[in-house]
Order: C-alpha cells, then structure tokens, then sequence
C-alpha cells in the first residue's frame, strides 16, 4: 500500500440522514466512505471489505455502539481496528470505560465532530499497512537469503567432500606406487645376488671345462650346466635391468 492508496472508512448509523453528515465531512480525506444502515449490515461489510477504521453511532437500536464493538473486538481479524464513537450526548466516564474495554477508540461529539479524528486513524491504518508490507518483504528477503546461503553451504561441502576423496585417491595412487618401487627395488637386489651366484657358478663350470674337458661324458654334463647357468643369467639380468638399453 502507497501513502496515496485510499482506505476504507465503515460508516454506521440508523439515520440515514446522519450517515448523509458524516460522508459530507470526511468527503475531503479522499477515502473510500462505505455507509452501513445497522450494525448486522456493518458486520456484511467488515467480513468482505479490509477496513481501517469504523465510525459508529453509539446509540442504535438493534445494538449501540459499544455493544457493536465488543461483537466485532470479538473476531481474531478485528481485535485491533480503530474505531470512532459519535453520541449527540455528553461523554461519560461510563462511556469512557466502556469504550477503553474495546481497544483503539475515540469519542467525538457531534458539536465538536470534524474530520481529524478519521484521518488520524487513517494514516495510521495506512502506516500500519505499509510496515506490515515492508516487513513482508524483508521476511521474503531473509528467506530467499537464507535459502542461497544454504544451497551454497550445500555446494561447498560437496566441493570438500570431493576434494577430499580426490586427495585420498592419489594418496592410495602414491602409496601404491611406493610399494611397487619397493618391491622392485627388493627384486632387483634377490636378482643381483643371484646373478652373482651364477657367475661363480659359470666360471667354476669354465674351470672343469678345461681340466675334464676330454671326456664327452663330462663334457655333456657340463655343457648342459653352462646352458643353464647362462640362461639364469640372462633371466636375472632381466629382472635387474628391465628396460636394456637400445643398440646404436
């Protein structure tokens, strides 16, 4: 609602030439005047209009102006409208009590009725209006905030979480490939060892070559364990050396 934006102002009267009166003098506020002939028909209108502020007669016939309150102070949606009481009669400390009983209220005689009393209660209405609007709005602003500030909580934890699982893969990935550099290093070191064992064991074959190398029973016999000690050999310089290096 704007500070333009008119308001509905609820006459209620059972002289129709009174209601005549009050919508001659408040005219000039420029506010919606709606006329109500009973307090029943008053009721109608408040239940399908939003009204900011009821003028009444107090005394009516069906129900007076107090009576009519405490009917509507008695409904949830208008525990707090404004109300302005009208008597032709002297205020009395009765009334006075009687009107307190029903919330936000005025009693203006009809000798001293003006408007005033009607358009304070109307930019208050309208005020009211507005910071209810307002703060509408700033709830609608803190929830939108709040939601984007979760969503990005969310993202961030699942950025983490699949950093972390990144991290713990090259973790396994690092550890993994230490422990096949270890191994290889400790295969290497068995082949050396090896490997060496086998050159002792080919020169010592070379040695008894020479010396028994006249009988072809023994030279069979010690050929086949040079055939198969270099064969060793060359498995083991394998294992040693995987990747030889290229001929020129």
């Amino acid at each position: 609602m704007r500070n333009t934006d008119p308001v509905n102002i609820l006459l209620v009267d059972d002289q129709p030439s009174k209601l005549l009166s009050y919508e001659a003098v408040l005219s000039e506020l420029g506010e919606n005047l709606i006329k109500a002939g009973s307090a029943r028909e008053a009721l109608e209108y408040l239940l399908k209009y939003d009204i900011a502020v009821v003028l009444t007669d107090v005394i009516m016939p069906e129900l007076d102006g107090f009576e009519f309150a405490a009917l509507i102070r008695g409904h949830p949606r208008f525990q707090n409208i404004a109300m302005i009481f009208v008597s032709a009669l002297a205020q009395s400390e009765v009334d006075r009590v009687r009107g307190y009983e029903h919330g936000p209220w005025t009693m203006c005689p009809c000798r001293l009725f003006r408007n005033f009393c009607a358009r304070v209660f109307a930019e208050l209405y309208r005020k009211t209006r507005q910071l209810e609007l307002l703060n509408a709005e700033l709830e609608h602003g803190v929830q939108e905030r709040t939601a984007e500030l979760a969503r990005a909580n969310a993202e961030l934890e699942q950025r983490f979480e699949e950093r972390t699982r990144e991290r713990e893969k090259a973790l396994a990935q690092v550890h993994e490939m230490q422990k096949l550099e270890s191994l290889g290093q400790l295969t290497a070191g068995i082949a050396h060892d090896f490997n060496n064992m086998l050159m002792t064991i080919l020169s010592n074959l070379d040695l008894l070559t020479k010396k028994r190398g006249d009988d072809p029973s023994s030279r069979r016999l010690l050929d086949s364990a040079i055939r198969g000690a270099e064969r060793g050999a060359r498995a083991s310089d394998t294992q040693v050396n995987p990747y030889p290096a290229a001929a020129k």
